[in-house]
């Protein structure tokens, strides 16, 4: 069971860091959400006190560019339902145009993430980032099981 709550916590943990998560929520609202997940996963983790703290001043250094980022997908997106709204016919320029836009977004954002994590990982033991890796396996596994 023990094993179970890690991985809906660690499931959580990267629900809260996702694009959507980011957009829907301030960045300060963002941080402390990755902050409290971090708590509840030191336990589990046994997470020295400074890694907590290196954890929350790398999650703290990301943050305000993910939200940007974000932020400005749901501004993309708000952009697209006003163009719309009340159309019969697709601006296909303005489409491809904000299509582009959010593409490169999510790519800076994907890119932005994978160094977070990465530095994350690198205030971790190896015994520590054997666990993470295990519990990733078994959550890859999960979702390929359910089909998402």
């Amino acid at each position: 069971m023990n094993r179970f709550k890690t991985l809906v916590f660690l499931t959580c943990f990267i629900a809260l860091t996702t694009t959507t998560a980011f957009a829907n929520k301030s960045m300060i609202g963002n941080a402390m959400g990755i902050m409290q997940q971090i708590a509840d996963l030191a336990d589990e983790f046994n997470l020295t006190d400074q890694q907590r703290s290196d954890i929350r001043g790398v999650v703290f250094s990301y943050a305000p560019v993910l939200a940007y980022k974000a932020n400005a997908m749901m501004n993309n997106r708000q952009l697209l339902i006003e163009n719309n709204l009340g159309e019969d016919q697709v601006d296909e320029v303005f489409l491809q145009e904000i299509a582009d836009r959010q593409g490169e977004l999510l790519s800076q954002i994907i890119v932005t993430k994978e160094h977070m994590k990465k530095e994350i990982r690198n205030k971790l033991t190896s015994e520590q980032k054997d666990f993470v890796d295990e519990l990733f396996t078994a959550l890859i596994q999960f979702r390929l099981a359910q089909g998402s």
